[in-house]
């Protein structure tokens, strides 16, 4: 689901800036590609204690749940920036349309963390501290990403077609370098 909304909001940039329809097809499946496999890999080899041969089973293991945002970013990152240099599209570009969706993205894949419960935090004695395990109230981290995700998503969409902010002229690649810095 997110994948499908982050696609069809940087689509939607994509055309407002009038690019071409088959440079986006194109930068923007390498780069979902880049962002699966990065994010799984950075798990398995960061999260998990798997020996040689076990670690690269388990990459391809469709049974086995675990991705790495950092991971995600990195790899996404770079098959992006691989794909824009060889259709010769500057890759700012491309990652605004991106950031568009990024922040909807992140707080759906939160929501699943919730359901799961992982990515909790400390133990809390705050009224919404929630008890996941028997073990007391943590704090919801999730619900906290899910806020900071979504103030960015709205950011984005603020921004995503102004030529100043803060009287900032703008350019490629800032709206990008704004959602980061959040």
């Amino acid at each position: 689901i997110a994948t499908l909304i982050v696609s069809l909001l940087a689509y939607y940039l994509w055309k407002i800036k009038g690019l071409a329809k088959k440079d986006f097809l194109y930068i923007h499946l390498i780069t979902i590609i880049g962002i699966f496999c990065g994010a799984r890999f950075f798990h398995i080899l960061f999260y998990q204690n798997f020996a040689f041969v076990e670690f690269f089973i388990e990459l391809f293991n469709p049974h086995r749940s675990g991705f790495s945002s950092v991971g995600g970013f990195i790899s996404g990152f770079l098959f992006a920036l691989m794909a824009c240099k060889w259709r010769k599209i500057n890759i700012w570009k491309y990652t605004d349309c991106f950031t568009l969706g990024f922040g909807l993205a992140f707080a759906i894949g939160r929501i699943g963390c919730y359901c799961n419960p992982c990515c909790y935090g400390k133990h809390t004695t705050l009224p919404w501290g929630i008890d996941f395990f028997g073990d007391g109230p943590r704090h919801p981290t999730q619900i906290y990403d899910i806020i900071n995700s979504l103030f960015i998503f709205a950011v984005a969409w603020i921004n995503k077609e102004k030529e100043k902010f803060l009287n900032i002229k703008t350019f490629d690649g800032f709206l990008t370098l704004l959602c980061l810095m959040i």
